[in-house]
């Protein structure tokens, strides 16, 4: 069983995909949408009922990290056979959400009864040849192994039927409402091997607490308690069921690309029912507040706010604070094992202040940018790396911003577009 993170969905028309190779965000204003994907990047798009959907040079290069649009005179494509690394280069505000790697854990498995059937035929044949030198005795002792192992395997092969015998009774005591534990106690379960009780152990478990998400009264904490108590299984493995079991739930919650306050106090109340420690479900949390934000702001009106720099006449600023515009140029080239490298990172443009209007994106710092709204035609928000990136008309490469509170300032920018669509 694999342990991670993958789901979509939608605070209004901002859409979130979140996979454990990165976190992002993608929003389309005119029948385009540009996104990022674990292959790059990818654009999408159509109206009345035409679609399609491009991997952005596939073809070209193997992409590694997150595509993206490259500037300057090293601008041209990757030649074939080069891999494109995106590195971290410290241009960016932290991101509202820390992507946590859960620690890697050994999830109770069946032994395999005939890889050590073959292994102790292979042992006793090598030792027949050995003993052959040695004297009659050892020669008979040799004999003998691959008849040990035979046998060994069928034990092995016999217990795990009896395993999957139990696990399908503790199932069915589950689909009916029942206890799973008697399934642990029953006559042929002290008969199992320890592999095979561990094995059985988790997957009754990791049933239970999955039932527990779909029914607050089917499994009741003290129930999830009292098997935790009975078991022989370690902490860690008990939490990585647990949490696994929560992303599964919240994956069904977005399935209709919404994610209301009803669902998300559902999500919190099961957290706290199943003990998850914090550290362990810290990402997802992370992106449960993050939403609440979203949710928020695209709910909500759009509130003029003071800006200290001139404005035209009848011009209205809805966000000012803290940002950069970033380009994205190469860093260095090399070569390993015969594979071309080249290593592309943010470099700062502008760094000062970022103003959104209902005509303008406007940067002022050691020099001053001004986009016009209706230029923009596409946006995405991108939690891995605190970035927006804005594609425009006329215009070859994205505008990539990076703010401190980027989720508000895309919610904002969202919604004006919305306003002048």
């Amino acid at each position: 069983m694999s342990f991670f993170l993958r789901k979509s969905f939608s605070a209004g028309p901002i859409r979130l995909n979140l996979s454990k190779s990165g976190l992002g965000v993608s929003a389309g204003v005119t029948g385009a949408r540009l996104g990022i994907n674990k292959d790059g990047a990818y654009v999408h798009g159509g109206r009345h009922g035409l679609y399609y959907r491009e991997q952005l040079g596939q073809r070209q290069r193997q992409a590694v990290g997150r595509g993206v649009g490259v500037e300057g005179s090293e601008a041209e494509a990757a030649a074939p056979g080069t891999t494109e690394v995106f590195v971290d280069t410290g241009r960016t505000f932290d991101p509202p959400v820390q992507p946590s790697r859960r620690p890697p854990v050994e999830v109770p498995a069946l032994p395999s009864a005939w890889n050590r059937t073959a292994v102790g035929l292979g042992v006793g044949l090598l030792g027949i040849v050995i003993a052959g030198y040695l004297g009659p005795m050892a020669l008979a002792i040799a004999l003998a192994l691959p008849f040990v192992a035979v046998g060994y395997g069928a034990v092995e092969r016999w217990r795990n039927q009896k395993a999957e015998a139990e696990l399908q009774r503790g199932l069915e005591a589950l689909d009916h409402h029942g206890d799973p534990r008697p399934a642990l106690q029953a006559p042929s379960a002290p008969r199992l091997g320890p592999a095979q009780r561990a094995w059985l152990e988790f997957q009754l478990y990791e049933a239970l607490v999955h039932r527990a998400t779909e029914n607050d009264d089917a499994v009741t904490a003290a129930d999830l308690r009292g098997f935790e108590d009975a078991a022989t299984l370690s902490g860690d493995v008990l939490d990585a069921a647990k949490a696994d079991a929560f992303t599964a739930l919240l994956d069904a919650l977005l399935a209709d690309h919404q994610l209301t306050d009803a669902e998300e106090t559902a999500l919190r109340r099961l957290a706290d029912r199943l003990r998850l420690d914090e550290a362990v479900i810290g990402e997802e949390l992370q992106t449960l507040a993050v939403m609440a934000v979203l949710r928020e702001e695209l709910a909500g009106d759009l509130t003029p706010v003071e800006a200290d720099v001139p404005l035209k006449q009848g011009e209205t600023c809805y966000f000012a604070g803290r940002g950069r515009q970033l380009v994205a140029r190469i860093q260095r080239r090399f070569q390993r094992n015969n594979v071309q490298y080249k290593e592309v990172g943010y470099e700062t443009d502008i760094d000062g202040q970022i103003y959104l209007t209902d005509r303008r994106l406007l940067l002022v710092g050691e020099g001053s940018r001004s986009y016009r709204i209706g230029r923009v035609l596409d946006e995405e928000l991108s939690l891995e790396d605190n970035t927006v990136r804005l594609t425009l008309e006329n215009r070859k490469n994205p505008v990539i911003l990076t703010l401190p509170n980027a989720p508000v300032f895309a919610a904002r920018l969202q919604k004006l577009l919305a306003q002048t669509a």
